[in-house]
């Protein structure tokens, strides 16, 4: 039973952190003057007649920082209700390692080498695939 709630409260701290760091990137990003001139040449098309304006921007920013925070928030709360009843399963070490993986590698192919963010990321989601996949700290995977 100890083990179990240890377990947890590793998900739930390193997911704290991973949504903490996406919300202050998401300010840091809303108040660049950098990231608002790279989504506007990102943006510009020429059938358009409307440019971006600052809102468009900021839907930017927030649907970015929902993508990044929104499987955290959906591991947390499924482990969090499930975990006492049922036990870590097999199964579901498998599905949410497999989304955590894909995750960290989409992440991995964004090449924001110039953010301190990127490699934030990295470092917390390499730490939650191994506390979802390795649940008692031992190296035998799933």
């Amino acid at each position: 039973m100890k083990t179990i709630d240890k377990r947890l409260l590793k998900i739930l701290i390193i997911s704290a952190l991973i949504i903490s760091a996406a919300s202050f990137e998401a300010l840091v990003n809303v108040k660049s003057k950098k990231t608002y001139t790279a989504y506007l040449k990102n943006s510009k098309n020429e059938n358009i007649e409307k440019q971006p304006d600052n809102i468009e921007f900021t839907d930017y920013i927030l649907f970015r920082y929902l993508n990044i925070i929104f499987l955290p928030i959906v591991i947390s709360l499924y482990i969090f209700f499930t975990q006492m009843k049922y036990g870590p399963g097999s199964i579901y070490r498998l599905v949410f390692g497999g989304m955590i993986f894909i995750k960290l590698i989409t992440h991995i192919l964004k090449f924001k080498f110039d953010s301190a963010f990127y490699y934030i990321f990295i470092i917390l989601y390499v730490l939650f695939f191994a506390v979802i996949v390795f649940p008692d700290g031992n190296k035998g995977g799933i």
